[in-house]
């Protein structure tokens, strides 16, 4: 558990936001779950955000999924955000990650009430010379008609890290 404290008006410090994780194991995974509590206007302290994390690996293939609910126009937790990951390491030492995002609002469009896909990622990681790791990250994003994105990725970024790719 995590408070944050600020100073007040009247110059005493006082708490403005309470934080508390839990963490699961699941059947072949681990699940874990944040809380994030913030003061409202009459001072009580409110259910601001709550993140929800899944993962699990089986046979060198992990996949997971990390949901984020906000209040919503009736004051209670839903959906705004999620993004489902699957990753697969293979036996050279690279690995491949593809990850779908969904938001809530996706700017240009109007509010959604479920998360609808907005891009998905391709993130590949391969051993470099001396030790260093070379990632690449490509995207799909959907059609302006908000159909499922297809077709080729576009490469847009490249690196060279010594040690892991964070």
């Amino acid at each position: 558990d995590l408070s944050i404290e600020r100073p007040s008006l009247n110059g005493a410090f006082e708490i403005v936001e309470k934080r508390s994780a839990t963490e699961r194991k699941t059947g072949q995974g681990v699940q874990q779950e944040t809380v994030t509590w913030r003061r409202d206007a009459g001072g009580r302290f409110t259910e601001a955000l709550r993140q929800v994390t899944e993962r699990a690996e089986q046979n060198g293939r992990a996949t997971q999924s990390q949901a984020e609910y906000e209040p919503g126009p009736a004051g209670r937790l839903e959906l705004t955000s999620q993004t489902v990951s699957r990753s697969v390491k293979n036996a050279d030492g690279s690995e491949r990650t593809e990850l779908d995002m969904y938001r809530v609002w996706v700017p240009g469009r109007p509010v959604a009430d479920q998360p609808r896909l907005i891009e998905q990622q391709l993130v590949e990681r391969r051993p470099g010379a001396g030790g260093t790791v070379l990632e690449s990250v490509s995207v799909r994003r959907p059609a302006p008609d908000g159909s499922k994105p297809s077709g080729a990725w576009r490469k847009i970024g490249e690196r060279v890290c010594a040690g892991e790719c964070k």
